[in-house]
């Protein structure tokens, strides 16, 4: 490797570290209910559209399962509700409870880590 790509690569190893540990500090401080308990401090606004999006894909993919990307109607991003769908029907948990409400230690931190990897992968190929 030419000194400049082992640079890059560094910086690039570099960064990912302080995003996995800015994601474990955020899941960390903002993994919680608000104080009239209705919204959650992580998931607001394009984010709850997203994770209402992915709730309900794992809801039709449980009904009738023929391929993880089926198409539904939506008309913002199609990856993001993608991954995070795909991340909780591999851990086998739910995103929201009974009270359609999001769940509160559901093993939130790796997903961060597995959209770090993600980007970091788009960045190297």
């Amino acid at each position: 490797m030419q000194i400049r790509e082992k640079y890059i690569f560094f910086t690039i190893l570099l960064s990912f570290l302080i995003s996995i540990f800015i994601s474990f500090n955020f899941i960390n401080k903002f993994d919680r209910l608000t104080s009239d308990l209705q919204r959650h401090m992580m998931i607001k606004d394009t984010v709850r559209g997203e994770w209402d999006k992915a709730n309900e894909l794992i809801e039709i993919k449980e009904k009738n399962f023929k391929n993880f990307f089926y198409k539904v109607d939506y008309d913002k991003a199609y990856l993001p509700p993608r991954i995070v769908a795909l991340y909780f029907s591999i851990i086998n948990e739910d995103i929201k409870d009974n009270n359609n409400l999001f769940k509160l230690d559901n093993n939130k931190y790796y997903l961060l880590v597995l959209q770090s990897i993600l980007y970091c992968c788009s960045i190297f190929f």
